[in-house]
């Protein structure tokens, strides 16, 4: 079904709220692969502690290519009207959302595979960061839909269902 000109297309809205899904579970299972980076580090042996969100990160890192995939070929609906700062922010916040959806699954690989510490650390901070750019992503979108009333969230939401 082809998407009208204000909404991204079903499958760029489907992965978006997916990649949020499988975020939150990577953020829960956080302290279960510290723990077992930690055990691995020490005592060398693979444990399954953990298994959830490494599964969780290399699901981000496929739903991401996928999602910078379809956002080349579909593109994005046009912005509503606003100043061009807040333009300029917006296209930096997506552009730094795909960046460290890309490079966390990437440095957590790394760290587990070769047990490389510093790449672990590094994975570990750029998470907090996404999850900063995150929460403001978030408060940017409900910032347009109850101040400006621009109708910008709408064009992320699922289509309602026909009866």
């Amino acid at each position: 079904m082809p998407r009208s000109r204000d909404k991204y297309s079903s499958g760029q809205i489907l992965l978006h709220w997916l990649t949020l899904a499988v975020l939150i579970v990577s953020w829960v299972s956080h302290d279960a692969v510290e723990a077992a980076f930690e055990q691995v580090a020490a005592t060398g042996p693979f444990t399954a502690q953990g298994l959830v969100h490494r599964i969780a990160g290399v699901a981000v890192l496929a739903l991401t290519l996928v999602r910078v995939g379809l956002r080349m070929r579909h593109g994005a609906p046009p912005e509503p009207k606003m100043p061009g700062w807040m333009l300029l922010v917006a296209q930096a916040s997506h552009f730094a959302l795909y960046a460290l959806l890309l490079m966390i699954p990437i440095l957590g690989l790394i760290a587990w595979v070769g047990a490389i510490e510093s790449a672990a650390e590094l994975h570990e901070t750029l998470f907090w960061m996404l999850a900063i750019t995150v929460a403001v992503h978030i408060g940017a979108a409900l910032y347009h839909q109850f101040i400006r009333h621009d109708g910008l969230l709408r064009r992320m939401m699922p289509a309602p269902r026909a009866r």
